[in-house]
Order: C-alpha cells, then sequence, then structure tokens
C-alpha cells in the first residue's frame, strides 16, 4: 500500500501547501514522469492484467488487421506495436498511460488549483481507473484534452478528438451529445442533430461490433456480469460534488465555468440514481466525468473570502482525498489486485511478462 499512499500523499501535500494558480513548470514536469512510469510500467497490477495479457498474445499471434477482433482500432494497434516490438503488455500500458496523463494534466493546470484538481484524480480516476483499465483510461486522457480546450474548439474538433477517443474504448462515442448541445443552433435542429448523432453511435457500434458487446455487459445482462458492487461509490464522486451546481449562479460560475461543465454537472447527478439499476454502465459513465469533481474541488477555496479559511479548506480537502485512496486499498474487494505494487523497472528480466 505505501507505494500508492506516498506518491498521492505527495500531491495531496502540494495542495495544501501551493495554492498557486500556476503549477511549477519542473515539479509539474517531474510529477507527470513520475505517474506516467508508475502506472505504465506497473507489473502484475490491476484488476485486467491477466486480460492485457490474453489480448497482447492473441495479436501477437495474428497479422495487423487480424488485431482489430481483440479490441477498439486504435488501442489493437498499441497491442499489435508493443507485441511485435518486444515489449509486451508493459509497451501497450506505457502508451496508454502517457496519453492518459497528457489530457489529465492538461485539465488539471486550466483548473483554479492545479495541484488540489490534480488530487482529486488521484485515489480512484488514477490509482484504480488507469491501473486496470487501460483501454478507457486512453479515451478518458482523450477527452480530459478536450474539455480543457472545449470553449475554444469548432465543432469539427470536438467531433473529431470524440470519435479518436471512441477509437480506444467505444463507450466514449456518448461524448458526441455533448457537442449537440453545445450548437448554437434552434432547439428544433439540436434535437434533429441529436437524434441523428444517436442513429450514428448506434450503427458505429453495430458495425463494429461493439453493439452486442455493451448491451450485454452493461444493460441486457444486467446480472453478475452487469452489476458492479463499487459503480454507486464511483457514481457519488462526482454526483455529490455536481450538487453544487444547484447552489446558484455565483457558485456554479466558480465551480463549473462554461456550458460543458453545467451538462456535466447535471449528467452526473442523473447518473446516481440510475446507478440502482444500471450500475456498471453508470460506473463507466461516470468516469468521463471527473472534471466535474477536479473543478468542483479545486474552485471551493475561492468561495470563501479569507485567507486562512481558505487554507484550511483546501488541507482538509487535501485530506479527505488522501483518505479516500487509503479506505479503498483497505476495504475495496478489488484492491487485492493492487498489492503489492511492483514496477517494471524493479523487476529481473526473467520475471517479466514479455
Amino acid at each position: 500500500m505505501f507505494p500508492y499512499l506516498f506518491i498521492t500523499g505527495l500531491i495531496a501535500l502540494a495542495a495544501a501547501l501551493f495554492p498557486q494558480r500556476r503549477a511549477h513548470p519542473v515539479f509539474w514536469a517531474m510529477t507527470f514522469v513520475v505517474v506516467v512510469l508508475f502506472i505504465g510500467l506497473r507489473h502484475k497490477v490491476g484488476m485486467d492484467w491477466n486480460n492485457y495479457l490474453l489480448m497482447i498474445q492473441r495479436v501477437d499471434g495474428g497479422s495487423f488487421l487480424e488485431s482489430f477482433q481483440f479490441a477498439e482500432p486504435a488501442f489493437a494497434t498499441i497491442l499489435w506495436l508493443s507485441a511485435k516490438s518486444g515489449l509486451g503488455v508493459y509497451g501497450a500500458n506505457f502508451v496508454a498511460a502517457t496519453i492518459f496523463c497528457l489530457g489529465l494534466f492538461r485539465l488539471a493546470r486550466r483548473m483554479p488549483l492545479p495541484w488540489l484538481a490534480l488530487a482529486t484524480a488521484m485515489p480512484i480516476l488514477v490509482m484504480v481507473v488507469s491501473m486496470s483499465a487501460s483501454r478507457q483510461a486512453v479515451a478518458i486522457g482523450v477527452l480530459m484534452w478536450l474539455v480543457a480546450e472545449w470553449e475554444d474548439s469548432s465543432i469539427l474538433k470536438r467531433v473529431t478528438y470524440t470519435i479518436v477517443a471512441a477509437m480506444f474504448h467505444f463507450s466514449a462515442i456518448f461524448f458526441l451529445a455533448f457537442a449537440v448541445l453545445g450548437l448554437k443552433v434552434r432547439p428544433g435542429y439540436k434535437v434533429a442533430l441529436g437524434i441523428l448523432m444517436g442513429v450514428i453511435m448506434l450503427a458505429f457500434l453495430q458495425v463494429s461490433g461493439g453493439a452486442d458487446y455493451y448491451d450485454q455487459l452493461y444493460v441486457s445482462g444486467q446480472a453478475e456480469v452487469t452489476y458492479s458492487s463499487g459503480a454507486t461509490q464511483h457514481v457519488l464522486l462526482n454526483g455529490l460534488p455536481a450538487l453544487l451546481v444547484l447552489f446558484g449562479r455565483r457558485v456554479r460560475a466558480k465551480l463549473f465555468p462554461g456550458t460543458l461543465l453545467v451538462q456535466m454537472a447535471w449528467l452526473a447527478i442523473l447518473l446516481v440514481p440510475t446507478a440502482f439499476f444500471f450500475s456498471a454502465a453508470a460506473g463507466r459513465m461516470t468516469l468521463y466525468l471527473f472534471p466535474v469533481s477536479m473543478y468542483a474541488f479545486s474552485g471551493m477555496p475561492d468561495l470563501i473570502g479569507d485567507r486562512t479559511l481558505r487554507a484550511v479548506l483546501r488541507t482538509a480537502l487535501a485530506a479527505v482525498l488522501f483518505v479516500t485512496l487509503g479506505v479503498w486499498l483497505e476495504f475495496a474487494n478489488s484492491s487485492y489486485a493492487h498489492i503489492p505494487y511492483r514496477n517494471a523497472l524493479m523487476m529481473d528480466s526473467q520475471d517479466l511478462h514479455l
């Protein structure tokens, strides 16, 4: 447990001690490198470790086009290149971690308190999700980069980034809905475009073979396969901070700047009751909404005028985030897959899965 708590603790400490709106570039870059290496070169860590090993073995035995049978096209490409280069699962994980962290750090640096925003993502999004669900982590990273540039992006850029994210994990295609909602056109046109986007998304999933997979995994097979015991907690991580969107225009402007964040906050709230019926689907979707909690936590201290009280709140939030990871490591039914932590840089070459 110590490596997880140590890295998260350092970032939480930085969040408490450094309220600057611009993180020091050297320390920020050093943290980026450490987090990428920690995630990307993990060894036998994460619930899906064996699944990704199996995927690597399958793509290694076939052609490039045949690799598309085992993962979404963009991630299949990473797997195939990593397998053929002899880097195995470590190469694929390292590339995935790099893309994920590029989006995460880019977004966090745009927030009112970058270190606090980064600390918000550490307990679950970084230490749990990115170290188990590599495909979705890449898609999340791509969309986080898009969220960071949303207000200055054209509709073409928003659609393009969303499609790129979906090439790593098909579930990211739902982000097209935000692109439609962001159009400055008459409501009737938005409805028509929304329907068109829905048809395109369904056709995309059908042609790719993802429709049957996701239906079985998240909707019609809602039983052992689709029930996720931790999904409700994951949904609440964004759903509870999202409730602050109800606290008037001043609070909303501080915590959720821009229309996109407000829309994401409303969706985060909507997913809370949804989790009781389709827990796995809601749990997957909420992972794309972590910008809501990151913006909310990093913006909360600005709601307080007194400098001392701002520091107290900042420290309290950092402490809560650190404790959240400790609770997950101690009590979560999937934490065993993360313990002990091992890194390929510290392993003998004959012990690596190459």
